[in-house]
């Protein structure tokens, strides 16, 4: 009688649904057959909206990990796990990271079997699974002092609040002055939930300093990431020309 091994794969969850720049699932490889498998390799295939982060096996040793190429030494996106030995009734659980990439072709299969002499001894068995970003939601809130004087110095305002399930990323402010309405060097200051004011000392000003006024992570590092609930305040001073008519200053996000 010959004995052999017949692996089950399962990947969890079916759905991930990301809420911030990383997605994880647990994979769960069983040896359900009468034999040792020998040679067991995972495959693990990322759609082109994810880029391979990471993988653990529960092991000590054993297994390694390599990335963005499959069991054949062919190119993935992802990665091939290559676990040594499993015994009639053994089951490993890995660990595989992603990072959210983009927003589109979020996809993740899994493949796997075992053999030796290069062949496999089983049909190889798979599993998938997806990733879903819930929708953001960024709520702006614009405000300059009015009225104000010819020659006058009002103050301006905004606030980023991120009112989603999801974490905002790389978020920029841009604020279009009207003619006549200019930025005053050296005086933007923001913070975070309400605790204390960084700035101003001019290391917070927007870039360019001429309208549109435009502040990035490069110049506001809270501005990388929002979290859901969070809400990023900045003030800055503006100068109006004797000729000021008055205007629109109006904010976009990104």
């Amino acid at each position: 009688m010959l004995r052999s091994g017949s692996l089950l794969i399962l990947k969890t969850p079916e759905v991930y649904y990301a809420t911030t720049n990383q997605a994880t699932w647990k994979i769960y490889v069983t040896n359900r057959g009468t034999g040792t498998a020998h040679g067991v390799w995972v495959d693990d295939v990322l759609g082109s909206g994810l880029a391979f982060s990471s993988a653990i096996v529960d092991e000590a040793t054993g297994w390694s990990v390599t990335s963005n190429l499959d069991h054949n030494g062919s190119a993935i996106n992802g990665a091939y796990v290559a676990i040594a030995d499993m015994l009639p009734g053994e089951r490993r659980e890995i660990t595989f990271v992603a990072d959210v990439v983009g927003c589109d072709d979020l996809t993740n299969d899994v493949t796997a079997s075992w053999g030796c002499g290069g062949l496999d001894c089983e049909t190889p068995v798979s599993d998938s699974s997806e990733v879903r970003i819930p929708a953001p939601l960024l709520v702006t809130t614009n405000n300059v002092t009015s009225p104000l004087d010819a020659c006058g110095s009002p103050e301006g305002y905004v606030a980023l609040r991120n009112a989603g399930q999801t974490t905002n990323y790389d978020l920029q402010a841009t604020v279009t002055l009207p003619s006549g309405l200019s930025y005053v060097s050296g005086s933007t200051r923001w913070r975070l939930n309400g605790g204390p004011w960084s700035g101003p000392a001019g290391t917070y000003d927007p870039n360019p300093t001429t309208s549109p006024l435009a502040w990035t992570s490069t110049e506001m590092p809270a501005l990388a990431s929002l979290d859901p609930g969070d809400q990023i305040e900045i003030e800055y001073e503006l100068a109006s020309a004797c000729a000021f008519e008055g205007g629109d200053v109006t904010v976009s996000t990104q």
